[in-house]
């Protein structure tokens, strides 16, 4: 997958996630993952089954900081 850091950056902008950042582990849907880049709809992860997934970024997901604590939490 090609990363387009601009369009990535338009996704953190227009969503108003300026905490989001490539790499970034995340918890969507309940499958832990990590960002991988953006997509036409929002965001790309590569979850740790190694499966790719698309996923809007506010839906059903949990973003964590490097140490593991919750930066934003969109289960409800």
């Amino acid at each position: 997958m090609r990363f387009n850091k601009q369009m990535f950056d338009h996704v953190r902008k227009s969503r108003g996630m300026e905490f989001l950042e490539r790499n970034m582990r995340v918890e969507i849907d309940g499958k832990q993952g990590v960002v991988v880049g953006h997509s036409n709809s929002g965001l790309t992860a590569k979850l740790d089954n190694g499966r790719e997934v698309c996923f809007h970024p506010t839906w059903k997901i949990v973003y964590f900081d490097n140490d593991g604590n919750i930066v934003a939490d969109y289960r409800n």
